[in-house]
């Protein structure tokens, strides 16, 4: 069944307690390129491959982390990519789940590769190839 929105793109949304420091993340440490923004001062939009968006916005007060992965990076090689982030600072989660073990931060599902991190203000993200 096709709907609107079957050919509509999807944007990722994060929310953080100052842009600022969303902004050296996202741009500075990860490299994503600043597209602007919706409303100046309340968010930050950045342009992903293929047309994709990682939209970050400014919620007032404290922000409490998703508990789920906001978003997914998809890496030719998660490997390199781990290596490269982790030059820049980036911390990634290790997991020990009966159902998912990361060996040095790479967890391998099913022949695919997944690595966990998080943004300054607790959201997961997470590459996967």
């Amino acid at each position: 069944m096709e709907t609107m929105l079957t050919g509509a793109r999807a944007e990722a949304t994060v929310a953080a307690e100052d842009l600022g420091r969303s902004r050296d993340f996202y741009e500075g440490v990860l490299g994503l390129r600043l597209a602007g923004a919706h409303v100046p001062g309340q968010d930050l939009v950045f342009e992903c491959a293929g047309g994709t968006t990682l939209y970050v916005w400014e919620r007032p007060g404290p922000t409490p982390p998703s508990k789920e992965t906001a978003a997914h990076f998809l890496v030719t090689d998660v490997l390199a990519a781990v290596r490269d982030l982790r030059a820049r600072g980036v911390a990634f989660d290790d997991w020990d789940l009966p159902e998912l073990k990361t060996v040095e931060g790479v967890a391998n599902v099913r022949g695919r590769h997944f690595a966990w991190f998080r943004d300054p203000d607790g959201n997961i993200l997470a590459l996967h190839d």
